[in-house]
């Protein structure tokens, strides 16, 4: 089955990145052949050669490194869909990326590169529902079926196996169940599958019937009991599985992984998706490194006048809390007086948030430039720095002072579980004027949450907040 699995998937991607090659030629044929008057003409296509040696890598290593080839049997056709659509667009950034860095000697039609994207969307998506239409007929006919056979007498297996009945699209077919005393099962089962026997009898009906795979829906304490049966069905091929909702999480995803050969079971709350993690780090290194040399005039200018107006350090640097508690240094321009920090004891009880963090809106230790710097955000762009070197991202939630981190209560511990970033959900969604709760709320939201597409989001919305000078 391995085998089969890993032809198939292949078989897939070589279609993926053909349907790819062929979008781009029709792209360009229609470009060139169809256009309306006013469109410059296009040239041949072998000018275009450095737009194609481009694509085909970006394609071919986004697509090879992406989850879009496990398997779909039971997932639905949109989310299929989307996954390709996301995966398009991803590579459609990266090569706009490619075109900004080397597009002096680069022949562009920004027409031929929206009808391209476009066209490959369409071309597999086409492939994909072909397939599962193929599949099903097949089904319809008999074929490409998997025997399954349920160990379980709950209501808990009678809901999986409806379950798996209303999704008959998957190609699963429930032989029966196997109870754990004698028939004795829920009432569903007995009234709706047919009673294979008892759990002694397993060995026996996976040898008389055709069978792909048992799933146990069965209590921890009776895992144990079981040794014996997955060493057997192991040594006859038969997919063993075991359903795994009796552990009491109610946010963490659970998967399976393995260590030099050990298998773990794990539990997580942080998305697990590897190419839009790489891309968000990649993100983040591009696009503070172009903003450090975009503002380096205004960081200049910015520098001198603190140096100016008041006495001490120009860079204000404290220690915050990263990834899971690591301790790094934020760097910010400095807006108050130098010694702010020993003077903040002074004014603990005019703080105006709940809850462990000090805000006041008029702190009199900012100074008259410092005003001006946080009104406009620009005392924060040192921070893209703490971003080249990894302790930040551009959007996460905001890093915290780690006497606030002892303050948490549990819950709001898990905000440290995702690197803290220059902007987030509360920057933008009212920042000061967010009760401290409310505020921890959003950031977990923000990381049950999360895609690429949320950060890109999140940073479109940051470029009017910062401007309008709200919630300052």
């Amino acid at each position: 089955m391995r085998e089969r699995a890993k032809l198939i998937e292949m078989t897939l991607y070589l279609l993926d990145m053909g349907a790819s090659a062929g979008a781009f030629l029709i792209a360009y044929w229609a470009r060139k052949e169809l256009a309306p008057p006013g469109f410059p003409p296009l040239l041949p296509i072998s000018n275009y050669m450095s737009l194609i040696l481009l694509i085909i890598p970006i394609w071919a290593l986004c697509f090879r490194f992406s989850s879009l080839y496990r398997s779909y049997r039971t997932s639905t056709i949109y989310r299929e869909c989307l996954a390709l659509i996301k995966m398009v667009i991803i590579c459609g950034m990266i090569l706009g990326f490619g075109i900004f860095i080397v597009k002096e000697h680069m022949l562009i039609s920004r027409s031929l590169i929206v009808g391209f994207l476009v066209l490959n969307i369409i071309f597999l998506i086409l492939i994909r529902v072909g397939i599962r239409i193929g599949a099903r007929y097949a089904r319809k006919k008999g074929y490409n079926f998997r025997n399954m056979i349920i160990v379980g007498d709950d209501k808990r297996a009678y809901e999986f196996a409806c379950m798996v009945e209303r999704t008959r699209g998957w190609g699963i077919k429930i032989l029966g169940f196997v109870t754990m005393e004698p028939r004795q099962a829920y009432e569903g089962i007995k009234e709706n599958y047919e009673l294979l026997g008892a759990i002694d009898e397993l060995k026996e009906i996976v040898l008389k019937e055709v069978v792909d795979e048992v799933v146990f829906l069965v209590t921890r304490k009776k895992l144990d009991e079981l040794e014996d049966l997955f060493l057997f069905l192991e040594d006859v091929g038969i997919n063993a599985r075991v359903a795994l909702n009796f552990f009491p999480n109610v946010i963490a995803r659970t998967y399976i992984s393995s260590l030099r050969g050990v298998p773990l079971l794990s539990f997580s709350t942080l998305p697990r998706d590897g190419l839009p993690l790489l891309l968000k780090t990649v993100m983040d290194r591009v696009i503070s490194a172009l903003l450090l040399a975009v503002f380096s005039p205004v960081i200049l200018m910015a520098a001198i006048v603190i140096k100016v107006t008041s006495p001490g350090p120009i860079i204000w640097k404290q220690i915050r809390c990263g990834l899971n508690g690591r301790k790094f240094t934020m760097y910010k321009f400095r807006s108050m007086v130098a010694d702010a920090d020993e003077k903040k004891k002074f004014l603990t009880s005019l703080n105006e948030m709940n809850g462990p963090v000090f805000k006041i809106k008029n702190d009199p230790r900012i100074t008259l430039i410092g005003r001006w710097l946080r009104k406009t955000s620009l005392d924060e762009l040192p921070q893209f720095i703490n971003v080249l070197k990894g302790d930040m991202s551009l959007v996460g939630p905001r890093p915290a002072l780690p006497e606030e981190v002892e303050q948490y209560e549990r819950w709001q511990r898990r905000r440290l579980s995702m690197k803290p970033g220059l902007t987030c959900l509360w920057q933008v969604n009212g920042r000061n004027d967010v009760d401290f709760e409310h505020w921890m709320k959003m950031d977990l939201d923000y990381i049950d949450n999360w895609r690429l597409e949320l950060d890109l989001k999140i940073l479109l919305k940051t470029i009017p907040v910062v401007l309008s000078c709200k919630g300052m």
